[in-house]
């Protein structure tokens, strides 16, 4: 005769999750200090696709029993299934320091940890967990993953081969190697990877995205657009729901075309530059950022600037600012590139002027760090201890330009960020500066729309819109780039930087 425990496990065996979960119970009211029924009660809550109800259980089989590995591997399952996913991390890294030899706890805890942003932690679970059980494909996609995001990008590239060798039929995989490649510059390789990724789906977002981004990098902008439009069925987001239909660049008449703001600010001010071409076949209500709304009033032939918060007005058809390149057929050589397109307060601007005077020499802005909620900041920002080397630079004054959270830079700079209130603010300060330094921020986008002298301190691997060689963008003429030659090594820049000031200064 089975005992009730035997009894327990058939039911669930038998995936008669009910049943089973009831007979563990049972077990529990006999033996309460029993960490064993607790760990299967949970295991079978786990099992029936209940994780929530797993987690009581499971807590409870770790309190009877501390050092019970399992109970902590699975507690982090469920916490992973229900969203809590630094707790999750946790419970993965203490079950793999009880039981260092299980590859799926040392996997889980790196996998955790990588999805709560922390890739640095995560390359030594990943790491164990691939020498443990090596070529299994889960395990090396993550630490390819976060090889990646911890900036070792030319180490990325065979991980990321030997994951869609091992499993050819896993868009993610393809997708990841094509991400890889791109990040060093083999782009025809790239693009076969995420071609590879759409014969195994040819409507997978992600693939086309990626093979947008890879056209779009190596300059074959027409190309890429058509890939580009993906990026709304997962790859940035839900598509913004409007009950007109997106504008295929044809004439409304009296129309209204409703063009509206997407992704971050930078990207606004990059592409708002399309507004006034848009309004010559429609009547075009622009919706931007709140911070924007002054500034993108300076845009010619826009009836109205209104901002995303706010209910637009009814109208015709709509497009995101960032299909506009697409809908106009946008190639390299046809990039609207006259500047500036965008002006500040005149009267903002002179009451900036008359303070900025009175600082000597030439009068530079600079911004070192980026939006630190932006997956990749931690390659586009500079340590502020890093910039010390601008120090002592004659007929310099230095002018922040930094918004947001960020260190300070042991420099003497002027700062008045405090008074800026909203871009236009910014733009009316930036009017009266000689050159704005920085790394890629909205900020810098500002200064090259305005037709400033703007320099781009730009990481390895860098958005697609500054290309990948050369000093210079057609989106932004007076832009000059200096780029960063390894990943994350900025002395080289920094040092480049010096030189070009001091050359500038004289």
């Amino acid at each position: 005769m089975l005992s009730l425990e035997q009894s327990a496990l058939q039911l669930k065996a038998a995936g008669r999750f009910a049943e089973a979960a009831s007979a563990f119970n049972q077990l529990i009211k006999i033996q309460p200090k029993n960490h064993v029924h607790h760990y299967n009660l949970g295991n079978t809550y786990l099992a029936a696709n209940q994780p929530a109800q797993a987690v009581e259980p499971y807590r409870q089989a770790i309190r009877l029993a501390a050092r019970f590995a399992p109970a902590h591997n699975n507690l982090g399952l469920v916490l992973l299934a229900t969203g809590q996913i630094p707790l999750a991390a946790a419970s993965f890294a203490r079950a793999a320091s009880l039981d260092p030899s299980n590859p799926a706890s040392q996997h889980m805890a790196g996998h955790a940890l990588l999805k709560s942003g922390k890739p640095v932690e995560a390359l030594r679970y990943l790491r164990e967990a691939n020498r443990i059980a090596p070529r299994q494909a889960a395990i090396v996609t993550d630490l390819a993953d976060a090889m990646r995001m911890s900036g070792a990008l030319r180490d990325v590239a065979p991980l990321a081969r030997e994951a869609a060798a091992l499993a050819p039929d896993r868009i993610e995989a393809w997708n990841n190697l094509s991400i890889a490649l791109r990040d060093i510059d083999a782009f025809e390789e790239a693009e076969q990877a995420s071609r590879t990724a759409l014969r195994l789906n040819p409507e997978n977002s992600d693939a086309h995205y990626n093979l947008a981004l890879t056209l779009l990098v190596a300059g074959r902008l027409e190309e890429a657009w058509p890939h580009w439009e993906y990026r709304w069925r997962g790859a940035v987001g839900v598509a913004p729901r409007f009950p007109t239909p997106p504008w295929d660049g044809n004439p409304l008449a009296d129309g209204v075309l409703y063009l509206h703001a997407e992704q971050g600010m930078g990207d606004t001010i990059q592409f708002c530059r399309y507004a006034p071409m848009a309004a010559a076949r429609a009547k075009v209500v622009l919706g931007v950022q709140a911070p924007l709304v002054r500034l993108m009033r300076t845009l010619p032939g826009v009836a109205q600037v209104v901002s995303l918060d706010d209910p637009p007005p009814d109208f015709a058809a709509h497009s995101p600012l960032v299909s506009l390149p697409g809908a106009f057929g946008t190639s390299v050589a046809t990039i609207p590139g006259d500047v500036p397109y965008l002006q500040p307060p005149a009267g903002e601007q002179a009451a900036w002027a008359a303070r900025l005077a009175a600082l000597p020499g030439l009068r530079i802005g600079l911004v070192w760090a980026g939006n630190p909620d932006f997956p990749f900041d931690h390659a586009r920002s500079i340590p502020a201890a890093s910039l010390g080397v601008l120090a002592g630079l004659d007929h310099v004054s230095l002018v922040s330009l930094q918004l947001g959270r960020a260190d300070r830079p042991p420099l003497n700079l002027a700062d008045w960020t405090d008074e800026l209130a909203d871009f236009a603010a910014t733009a009316a300060l930036v009017a009266g500066l000689d050159l704005v330094i920085g790394v890629d921020t909205a900020v810098i986008h500002l200064a090259g729309a305005l037709g400033k002298q703007v320099w781009l301190l730009n990481r390895f691997a860098g958005d697609w819109r500054w290309g990948p060689s050369g000093d210079g963008t057609p989106w932004y003429p007076t832009l000059r780039q200096f780029r960063q030659r390894d990943p994350g090594d900025w002395a080289p820049v920094l040092a480049e930087l010096r030189a070009a000031l001091g050359a500038l200064a004289l």
